[in-house]
């Protein structure tokens, strides 16, 4: 598009080298008169990217329009987020827009325009630093505008077919943000650099108001004028709860299935809501930790404040026929496990319990109850160095108690062998698996530990 509007000279910089076909297209470029180079610079090294700078006005011309579009994605919830990922998230968003900034701030530029993204105004979950990376760009444009300088910062929605986010749209539809498609990206890209207008910022993201509507719990009175009411296969709280009272437990509960099925296909972009396997668990379809905390808020705003649902749910009711049970007793409706009269033994204040088995995991290597009974009597305490798998301790230790941002101790009660935990043998996925607890994996194994001392059959209980 920039060739078609005049541009007659054209740098590329990016940290990946040209492939095959992008070198074929820019061959075709410079066989109709356009001066196309590629330069493999990373645009967060200043030093690189400077002598780059040189490179071009010496090779081709003088720099008069900027396009930085740079950008990598490093996804999680905050919680679980590490300074590595938002350093590697920043370093092409923040190093390399700051960096343009500074080597171009005396050139008399034309454009100087950033690719920002809709995450800096919906704060989309998980994209904590992606978000924060975007709201820079567009607040350095704000900056440059106030030096009187040119500049203007594109806040893209999803592209369909390039960037990052593609992968939102190969499964289905999103929600209620569309993508946009190449030819619909250029030509709004086209008229906001050929407007007579001065944007500081501009938002391009294709939206079905509809299932906007339907989607967000209270809609902005500026934005009702846009929504539509449109047919929906999916029940409002009021609608389900009508619904349910209406049905017995055995027709209560597909009711319960067929809407956790639904939600389920918003979530994991599925086409087929109907057609997922209610016996298959939800990490194996490919439920991640951030879509299991939007599973879990779409299920609530259904069914309302009757039942409270909690991420840990989702990992004791791991399929939807189990889930679907807990909710139906939840909801009052009965339980169709419960086939059989449940009665209980009273206890004796001095009756004799006997202990068949036990299993343990004690810091000082203590993996079982002979080993830490050894330690007992030897009067080992189980304290030792933090061990290096847990994290590097040297590079924060400080004997000084005084220094600020050190620590001063270097020693614990540690258990070890945390990562040696066998998933398949617990019929457990790897998706599963990073999402447990540690505590939790540690109450398996030694579970299964006791069981096995016992002589217990793990499958018959």
């Amino acid at each position: 598009e920039l060739i078609r509007q005049g541009a007659r000279s054209i740098a590329l910089l990016s940290r990946r080298e040209v492939n095959e076909a992008q070198m074929e297209q820019i061959s075709l470029w410079q066989q109709s008169g356009v001066m196309v180079k590629a330069y493999p610079v990373d645009v967060s090294d200043y030093e690189k990217l400077k002598q780059a700078f040189a490179s071009i006005e010496r090779a081709q011309d003088e720099i008069r329009g900027v396009f930085h579009g740079a950008g990598l994605l490093s996804d999680g919830l905050i919680l679980n987020q590490s300074c590595e990922q938002y350093q590697q998230v920043y370093a092409a968003k923040v190093k390399g827009g700051w960096y343009l900034h500074q080597l171009t701030q005396e050139k008399r530029l034309d454009h100087f325009v950033v690719f920002s993204s809709m995450a800096a105004i919906t704060g989309p979950g998980g994209q904590s630093n992606h978000a924060a990376a975007n709201v820079f760009l567009d607040q350095l444009i704000a900056y440059r505008q106030s030096k009187g300088l040119t500049g203007l910062s594109i806040n893209w929605g999803a592209w369909s077919e390039t960037g990052s986010a593609t992968h939102l749209f190969r499964k289905g539809p999103s929600s209620f943000v569309e993508p946009i498609d190449t030819a619909g990206g250029i030509e709004a890209l086209t008229t906001l650099l050929l407007s007579d207008q001065s944007y500081q910022k501009m938002c391009v993201m294709p939206i079905n108001w509809s299932l906007f509507s339907r989607d967000q719990i209270k809609l902005p009175n500026y934005l009702k004028g846009f929504a539509s009411d449109g047919p929906s296969q999916a029940f409002s709280h009021d609608q389900f709860k009508a619904k349910l009272n209406e049905l017995g437990a055995e027709d209560a509960i597909d009711l319960i299935q067929e809407q956790l099925k639904r939600e389920l296909a918003k979530v994991l972009q599925a086409s087929d809501p109907l057609g997922i396997d209610i016996h298959q668990g939800f990490f194996e379809m490919g439920l991640d930790s951030l879509m299991s905390l939007e599973y879990k808020n779409r299920l609530q705003t259904i069914l309302g404040q009757e039942v409270n649902i909690s991420p840990q749910d989702l990992f004791d009711y791991p399929n939807i026929t189990d889930l679907s049970k807990y909710l139906l007793k939840q909801l009052g409706k009965g339980d169709l496990d419960a086939t059989a009269e449940v009665t209980s033994n009273e206890i004796k204040e001095n009756e004799a319990i006997a202990i068949v088995s036990l299993d343990c995991r004690f810091p000082g290597g203590a993996d079982s109850p002979e080993l830490f009974w050894s330690n007992l009597q030897s009067g080992e305490d189980g304290i030792d160095f933090i061990p290096q798998d847990r994290w590097d301790w040297q590079a924060y230790y400080e004997e000084d108690e005084a220094i600020k941002g050190k620590m001063y101790l270097n020693q614990g009660g540690f258990i070890g062998d945390i990562s040696q935990f066998d998933a398949s043998y617990f019929q457990l996925s790897p998706k599963e698996v990073q999402l447990l607890d540690p505590q939790h994996r540690l109450l398996l194994e030694v579970s299964h530990g006791a069981l096995e001392r016992g002589g217990l059959d793990s499958s018959k209980l």
